[in-house]
């Protein structure tokens, strides 16, 4: 993709150690390192993934295994679709609050509708034989949020 000029002087911006090879040159406000090259802005860990692993496939997203956004050491990247990212960052817990500096999952979400008790009422009733439709109308919830909370497709975490 690039000469070994321009790779060179990106390598001399890694910082290299036994684990995270933390990008030192700009950073985008999360954290994740940025290159301008020809006057086109670039991810540090796509263009360490691209120049160390192979080409990234359209529309794929190069995700951390360490979950440190500056990290473009090639063997801490993967490749992964959107839903993988977001699958992702749900189970290490990075979906950030703005409004209480937690995870918003759940009841902890200030747009949750239902409690963790009306989901587990919600999958009795339909176990039980209550047809989703009008579960959905007694809870005021959609048909489909319905099937997706007994196929736990949504909260999850509610046992």
């Amino acid at each position: 993709m690039l000469n070994a000029e321009v790779q060179e002087r990106f390598w001399a911006k890694v910082a290299k150690s036994d684990g995270c090879w933390e990008w030192t040159g700009s950073r985008a406000r999360r954290g994740y390192g940025k290159v301008r090259i020809g006057g086109v802005l670039h991810s540090s860990h796509r263009l360490s993934y691209e120049w160390s692993v192979g080409p990234i496939p359209d529309g794929m997203h190069v995700l951390h295994h360490c979950d440190n956004p500056p990290c473009v050491r090639p063997d801490h990247l993967w490749i992964g679709t959107r839903t993988d990212n977001q699958g992702d960052m749900v189970a290490k817990g990075r979906q950030f609050s703005p409004f209480r500096g937690q995870t918003q999952i759940g009841e902890l979400n200030r747009a949750a509708k239902i409690t963790e008790d009306d989901v587990r009422a919600i999958r009795k009733l339909v176990a039980d034989g209550v047809k989703q439709s009008v579960v959905a109308k007694l809870y005021g919830l959609s048909r489909p949020h319905i099937h997706y909370i007994v196929r736990r497709k949504s909260w999850a975490h509610v046992l």
